[in-house]
Formats: structure tokens, C-alpha cells, sequence
């Protein structure tokens, strides 16, 4: 399973860059953990990428910025996913930003603004259909920049077959309203889920908003929520189905103020 190098890990799963029929694609696998009982493992690891395909569909009908899903026929644990080119998550962008002697913090703010605006309305979209991500964090939104931006990491690219031809994987829309040329891709859906419930919707939002009040300083970042928020408002599908979260979401506060979260 480990031919190539890998080139990103995270707590449940390793990612390599492959060609695959032609295509640079993101070869997805569910390692085993040692630390779950066997029988468990198998069974949440299969479950979540069996979640994270039917995800990654609904995000393509949808029209959903998204990897597209090339191939899961691999095995129980694997999936092939679409390469997104010159892509940054949204933690590293506002951490670099915020280094970034070339910006003044009425720009750094503006391009945080249009940001979290353009992650509420694809959030808006998801649970619009009832798509749960479940892990709704900056370190699961990418941002797409220019090709050789100053903020992208070099990645070697593995070596072709003779007889692959490299082509830009398709992704889930080109129609996305951007910020100089920036558009912003959901990623990491092995926690998601279908659910009609407003109550799940606002878990999923609670958790964005405790992401951002731990992550990032209100007083120098103000509103990142608020800007989110009023994004999603206007794309949710309709004014009842916000409200109905919209309670729900006050109650998780409360609920979780009370437990000392």
C-alpha cells in the first residue's frame, strides 16, 4: 500500500500523489490504528470511506466545490480523488497572511472576509440537500491560488508513465465567485453524514465556530463567524430551515457552556 511516498498524513489517513489512468490524482488510504481494537478499526475505517465516497458524489451533483472521485474500486479502505493544483488550507493561508510584510491588515481582513463568506454558502449548499461534513474546520477548507504563488509549497510530482498524459482533474464546479482569482474547495468528508436534523446542522456549525474562536484572535480578525453566518443565511434554501438551525445552534452553546466545553 505504500509504494510511493507520502506525502501528508493526518490522524486517520496517509495521502499520496499518484498517476492513475492518465491523471494525477490523490490516493487516499485508511491505515490501520493501532491503538483501536482490530475488528473496530476495520469496520470505522471502511464505514468512513464508504461516507467520504458518497459525500464527494452528492458534492459533485450538487455542484459543490469538492475533489471529484476518480476510482474506489481499489479497496474498502482506499480512495482515488482528483489532485486539486496550487492548493493551501485555509489555516496556512491566514497564518501566512498574517506574516506577510507585503500586506496591510485592511487587506488581510478583506481577503478573510471574502473567505468565510464563500465557506458559508458552500456549507449553505450542503446542508441545504442535508449533507453533514461533521469535521467542519480551517484545516479542511482549501484554498485554490495562482500557480506559483508565494504561498504554495513545492511538491515533487511522482514520475509519469510513458503513456500518461497529465490533464487537470475535474472538479465538482468551476462556477465560484472568487477573490483575485481565489476559490475555496471543501475537503476531508469521512465524518459526514445524511441527515434531515437542524439539530446536526448546528453541531456543524458550533464546531467552525469554536475552530475560529480558538484559533484566531477576534480582536485582530473581528467577525469571521458573523461573516460565515451571513453567507450561509443567504444560501440557505429557505428563511425556515435557517431559523429552525439558527435555535438549534443557540441551544448547543448553552448546552455546551453547561459542561464547560
Amino acid at each position: 500500500m505504500e509504494s510511493n511516498q507520502c506525502f501528508l498524513q493526518g490522524s486517520e489517513s496517509k495521502l499520496y500523489l499518484e498517476w492513475y489512468n492518465g491523471q494525477l490524482v490523490i490516493r487516499k488510504w485508511r491505515y490501520p490504528r493501532s491503538y483501536r481494537h482490530a475488528t473496530i478499526d476495520a469496520r470505522l475505517r471502511k464505514r468512513r470511506t464508504k461516507a467520504e465516497k458518497k459525500a464527494l458524489e452528492k458534492c459533485y451533483s450538487l455542484g459543490v466545490s469538492a475533489p471529484s472521485l476518480v476510482d474506489d474500486n481499489i479497496d474498502k479502505t482506499t480512495l482515488y480523488i482528483g489532485y486539486l493544483h496550487n492548493t493551501i488550507q485555509l489555516g496556512d493561508y491566514i497564518n501566512k497572511m498574517s506574516k506577510d510584510e507585503e500586506l496591510d491588515q485592511e487587506h488581510v481582513i478583506k481577503k478573510l472576509n471574502w473567505a468565510f463568506s464563500e465557506f458559508g454558502r458552500l456549507v449553505a449548499n450542503l446542508h441545504s440537500h442535508d449533507l453533514i461534513h461533521g469535521d467542519l474546520t480551517s484545516s479542511n477548507v482549501l484554498v485554490e491560488l495562482e500557480k506559483n504563488h508565494k504561498y504554495l509549497k513545492k511538491i515533487t510530482l511522482p514520475t509519469k508513465c510513458d503513456h500518461a498524459i497529465e490533464k487537470q482533474v475535474p472538479l465538482s464546479s468551476n462556477n465560484i465567485d472568487s477573490f483575485k482569482g481565489e476559490k475555496l474547495h471543501l475537503v476531508d468528508f469521512g465524518l459526514s453524514s445524511i441527515s434531515l436534523s437542524a439539530e446536526s446542522k448546528a453541531v456543524d456549525l458550533h464546531l467552525l465556530e469554536r475552530t475560529i474562536q480558538c484559533r484566531y484572535d477576534d480582536q485582530k480578525y473581528p467577525n469571521l463567524f458573523n461573516f460565515f453566518m451571513d453567507s450561509y443565511y443567504k444560501h440557505v434554501n429557505c428563511e425556515f430551515l435557517y431559523k429552525q438551525i439558527s435555535q438549534k445552534l443557540d441551544s448547543v452553546r448553552k448546552r455546551y457552556r453547561k459542561i464547560g466545553c
